[in-house]
């Protein structure tokens, strides 16, 4: 909540299972350092971009502090992870985000930063439940090799899977946007042996 005397906010942030950036043994989704969020303050009229709040507190757990400075204090609140995946934002209430094509890189039975993109509402008493707002493709890779790149491509028929989305908050939808791609083409972090 608010201090007394300064504009600090902190709002508790809460991950569902399998939805974003380190993954534990049991697919539960945790916190990690250095982790930002973008909030929004939900009015009658529209929304106003409040900027970006950091982890503080709960790295490597399912429920983390966040922590800014705002300006002013509002009964709600819409928040997308992560912070820098945020194109622009609609006064209506929806987000512009970015998910990559190309130049992605990937962890074997990980998440890298940013790589799972999460949505919220909420208000500072009850704090901000993320939703995930794509699935994870795990591979199961057999025979000799290193595998140094992996390619994921969808039919024509399907819906995109990378470039620019249309995020609504409340209802948890991406419906893609002006220049969305059928493919992602990912380097890994490490190659698979």
């Amino acid at each position: 909540g608010f201090g007394a005397d300064d504009k600090k906010a902190r709002f508790l942030a809460y991950t569902e299972k399998a939805s974003r950036t380190t993954m534990g043994n049991n697919y539960s989704v945790l916190w990690s350092e250095g982790d930002a969020i973008a909030l929004l303050g939900v009015s009658s009229e529209n929304l106003v971009e409040l900027g970006v709040l950091t982890l503080s507190n709960g790295a490597g757990t399912q429920s983390g502090v966040f922590e800014g400075d705002l300006e002013q204090k509002y009964d709600n609140y819409y928040s997308y992870y992560p912070a820098d995946r945020v194109q622009d934002v609609y006064t209506n209430g929806l987000f512009i985000v970015d998910y990559p094509s190309t130049d992605a890189i990937y962890t074997e039975r990980n998440f890298v930063d940013g790589a799972n993109p999460m949505v919220a509402a909420g208000n500072e008493n009850d704090g901000l439940q993320f939703r995930n707002l794509c699935g994870i493709l795990e591979l199961q890779l057999t025979g000799s090799g290193n595998i140094t790149n992996i390619s994921v491509e969808v039919g024509n028929e399907d819906p995109a899977i990378s470039g620019e989305f249309v995020i609504y908050p409340t209802t948890y939808e991406a419906v893609p946007y002006t220049s969305s791609y059928k493919y992602i083409s990912a380097q890994l972090a490490e190659p698979v042996a």
